[in-house]
């Protein structure tokens, strides 16, 4: 085994180092992006603008169970499935500095630092771990790795990133370092259980994950009783428990017996109890029995027996979180979506996509998953790098694999791969009595992890060189160009108004004005979900039938903008053409064309 105590002498400086450096690079962030944050989110963030929005919405005078954001599509509003728990810490932030400053600034000064206060606590805890099961090394890596892979360093963590995503990412790190830890202390599988719970309350993302990691406690429990049923124990005591008091917190009690297949509800909560009741009934019985085989047959009638009882409540959302919408939006949503498609369909040389957010996850997995083979092959029993390496990489593959149905699902990888870069580097750059190896092998190994942490950098600088050349021609206008918050802005200056928009300017539009929007791309309302889309629409008639039935009183576009693939009928319109029943309207800046819609 590799001696931690060794390799903390030799290199007392490794770790220390990129803290330091990471404590500049987010220092760095914050100041950057604290001059004009609103206006970066505005062009940066959707969801993160959508829960502003309803943040807002709360602290105004919204109650607790009303995530409902009535300004979208009115009388009715817009469903939203997200948790208000979430929400506390960015309206406390909002609150506590709102006793210092002016409150406008308060909630710009809160948007910066909330996100970043998880990002400080995701890097915290990969180091911890990594340091705990690794060595010191593996550890200065891991918080590097965190930093300069894209979707954990910028995309999910950091200034302005308010969506619950990055808080999700955060609680399975802790889930499955909990599980790697080599004491059989019930705390750690209760702070597993505990993290677990708060993570279905906020969202059902990290399911897979929690499903996985229970069934790992419990294949140990039933394999080694004498050392595994500690953290089952603890894990199984806590989830069970807590999400009830979540569900029951967050719902309101008229609607706890309601299905729900986009957020907590009965059928979760029947899955999370009958998690609990047969972790603790493995975790009781699993230790007096003697041999493996009785343990295992226990096991499987255990699982049979959990199976009966959850397949049914879960068969209630066979059809998943979009079942009540119509059939060709399910199934456009695959297309309007870049990442809800595989991660495959972006491989290209010049697709920053790949390079940046794609393959330093599927190299640090397939890496690691060699350099841990290697070992068993080659070296000796596995130590604690390498059984800690064997669970993390079950999460990875499992990331890896959803990304080959839709890119998102990379999510369920990301807590891991910062720190399996570290076991990668602890294994390739040490020898198994923690000295260096040769000047040729370190060189080989650092190149291999510049491969890992730095493609999307690389690939960034490369990029002008792999594009092919060719006749330079004119880039036709995006419509992201009006997503500026003056220009924006500048619609107050039409009395307040239903706008259906387009180009993702709803959200902005909520955030920056008085206007009510008539299009929003959330599942909850198909009828404001097929709004958001209705610069695909090639059909005029449809368009026309789309902006009467939601009572539209201007249609709002970006100036000569072309949308989606050009086939839209409102291109026409945004390439200037005047048709009967669409009347230019001046006032807003000139970069937006209002269309007062006629009857």
């Amino acid at each position: 085994m590799t001696d931690i105590a060794v390799q903390t002498r030799r290199r007392p400086d490794v770790l220390t180092l990129a803290i330091f450096i990471a404590a500049l690079v987010l220092a760095w962030d914050i100041v950057s992006a604290s001059h004009t944050p609103i206006e970066s989110l505005v062009r940066e963030g959707n969801d993160s603008i959508m829960r502003l929005v309803s943040v807002r919405e709360w602290m105004a005078g919204s109650g607790w169970f009303d995530t409902t954001i009535d300004r979208v599509l009115p009388p009715d509003g817009l469903s939203l499935h997200w948790s208000r728990y979430f929400d506390i810490g960015i309206a406390g932030t909002i609150r506590a500095l709102s006793l210092v400053l002016p409150a406008d600034r308060a909630e710009a000064v809160a948007i910066v630092l909330w996100p970043t206060f998880l990002q400080m606590a995701f890097l915290a805890v990969t180091g911890f771990a990594a340091a705990r099961l690794c060595g010191r090394l593996a550890a200065a890596v891991a918080i590097l790795g965190a930093l300069t892979w894209l979707l954990t360093g910028t995309v999910y963590f950091g200034p302005l990133k308010i969506d619950h995503h990055g808080m999700q990412i955060l609680l399975s790190a802790v889930v499955i370092f909990c599980l790697c830890t080599p004491s059989d202390s019930r705390w750690p599988g209760l702070a597993a259980g505990l993290a677990a719970a708060l993570s279905l309350a906020i969202g059902l993302e990290t399911l897979p994950t929690i499903g996985i990691a229970g069934t790992i406690l419990v294949l140990r429990g039933l394999v080694a009783p004498d050392r595994g049923v500690g953290q089952l124990t603890g894990f199984g005591a806590s989830l069970g428990p807590a999400t009830l008091l979540l569900y029951a917190g967050q719902t309101p009690r008229a609607e706890w017996l309601m299905s729900r297949c986009d957020e907590l509800g009965p059928a979760i909560l029947v899955l999370a109890v009958a998690g609990s009741a047969a972790a603790l009934l493995v975790a009781i019985v699993a230790p007096r029995m003697a041999q493996m085989r009785t343990r295992l047959a226990f096991g499987a009638v255990v699982a049979l027996c959990t199976s009966a009882v959850c397949l049914p409540a879960l068969s209630s959302c066979a059809g998943g979180p979009y079942a009540d919408l119509p059939e060709d939006l399910r199934l456009a949503i695959s297309t309007w979506i870049p990442e809800a498609r595989p991660a495959q369909s972006y491989i290209g040389l010049t697709n920053q996509t790949f390079f940046a957010f794609v393959l330093p996850a599927w190299a640090t997995t397939t890496v690691a998953t060699i350099v841990l083979l290697s070992g068993a092959a080659w070296r000796r029993a596995p130590d604690t790098a390498d059984r800690a390496a064997s669970v993390l990489l079950i999460f990875a593959w499992l990331g890896v694999a959803g990304s080959l149905v839709q890119l998102r699902l990379l999510v369920l990888a990301a807590p891991v791969v910062p720190a399996l870069m570290g076991y990668i580097a602890n294994r390739l750059l040490t020898t198994e009595t923690g000295q260096n190896r040769s000047a040729s092998t370190t060189i080989a190994a650092l190149l291999c992890l510049v491969v890992l942490l730095l493609p999307g950098q690389i690939h960034r600088a490369l990029l002008p060189a792999l594009q092919t050349g060719g006749p330079a021609e004119a880039a036709p206008i995006r419509p992201s160009v009006c997503r500026d918050a003056g220009i924006v802005e500048s619609l107050d200056t039409l009395p307040p108004s239903r706008l259906m928009t387009t180009g993702n300017l709803d959200r902005p539009v909520l955030l920056l004005t008085h206007h009510t929007v008539l299009g929003s791309p959330y599942h909850r309302s198909a009828t404001a979900l097929r709004n958001a889309a209705i610069s695909r629409e090639p059909d005029e008639t449809v368009v026309r039938a789309m902006l009467a039935e939601s009572r539209a009183d201007y249609l709002v576009l970006c100036r000569g903008a072309r949308y989606s693939d050009g086939s839209g009928f409102v291109n026409r319109l945004a390439a200037g053409a005047i048709l009967p029943g669409f009347t230019p309207v001046d006032g807003p800046d000139p970069a937006l064309l209002v269309l007062r819609v006629e009857p």
